[in-house]
């Protein structure tokens, strides 16, 4: 009988835990604003009278109404200079609102202009439509401080710029203060289709001989000037020469803060509340056991299974 009132109350206190922690493990996952597809221009980047640190993204998005549109192509220019040509997709997506499903197909625009000198820029974007004619889609003035981007650029170990090794396999490690989000590496390509996503402390294999370059994105949950993500892009050039001295890279844990650590975590106090009923529950057992034993040394008796 004791065993399996035993095994009751440790079941009873497993329940429990999983009780009280599925609504906590679903806290943040916040359904996004179902109307945020209504016809018309979002642009999320750039804003004028904001300061940005050194990179620029050209975002946007158009919802056409009823899915028709007659925009052809979209041009950017940067300080009133030429224009350039901006790449759009079209790509299906399901909103959900009170129940019903509808599917839009949404043109977007993401666009990074990178290493902008201090100062003052102006971003203006146009749509050229089907019968020749021009609108105006954004015309932002901003300010570009790079100081400010310090502390949330990520400072390689390995492989240093314009460095030479003689392996093959190279450590990629890098250091920053602040909490990370994502980071991606790229090697000896241009095309964002080959960054690749990492955690912590990687090694490039079968690196081959001669010239390499490695592009790293970092993104930061704050940025400089908000609490808005933040990303820093940097290209460092590397080589490889079996023949060349010895240079063993050191492969260096990157050091944050206690409280700004790279992986996602838990404070102690999210685990304060199930511990303490799994503590109350096991007292109330073994205060029952306590007195059915006592009770049968009076009765000389056990209770019935």
């Amino acid at each position: 009988m004791q065993k399996t009132s035993l095994s009751f109350v440790i079941l009873t206190a497993i329940l429990v835990i999983v009780f009280l922690m599925d609504p906590l493990a679903q806290y943040g996952a916040v359904e996004a604003n179902p109307y945020t597809f209504a016809p018309g221009l979002h642009v999320y980047s750039p804003t004028s009278g904001l300061t940005y640190i050194p990179n620029v993204v050209i975002n946007f998005k158009i919802y056409p109404q009823n899915n028709v549109t007659d925009i052809d192509s979209f041009s950017y220019n940067l300080d009133n200079n030429a224009n350039s040509t901006l790449t759009f997709r079209i790509r299906a997506e399901n909103h959900s609102v009170n129940g019903i499903v509808y599917t839009v197909y949404p043109i977007t625009v993401y666009k990074t202009i990178e290493n902008l000198a201090n100062g003052v820029h102006t971003i203006a974007v146009y749509a050229h439509n089907s019968n020749g004619t021009i609108s105006s889609i954004i015309n932002s003035t901003i300010t570009i401080d790079t100081t400010l981007a310090i502390p949330y650029t990520a400072f390689i170990i390995s492989p240093l710029n314009q460095t030479t090794y003689n392996t093959t396999q190279v450590p990629l490690t890098y250091t920053i203060n602040k909490e990370i989000l994502w980071s991606y590496y790229r090697l000896d390509s241009t095309k964002s289709s080959d960054l690749k996503n990492f955690n912590g402390n990687i090694s490039l294999l079968a690196l081959s001989e001669g010239q390499h370059e490695l592009t790293l994105a970092v993104t930061t949950k704050t940025s400089p000037t908000s609490q808005q993500p933040y990303q820093t892009i940097q290209r460092i050039v590397f080589f490889i020469d079996p023949t060349a001295p010895s240079l063993t890279p050191t492969l260096t844990a990157p050091y944050l803060p206690p409280n700004d650590r790279n992986a996602p975590h838990l404070e102690p106090t999210f685990y304060l509340l199930p511990i303490s009923i799994i503590v109350i529950i096991i007292a109330i057992a073994l205060v029952i056991f306590s007195r059915r034993k006592t009770f049968q040394r009076i009765t000389g008796k056990g209770f019935e299974s």
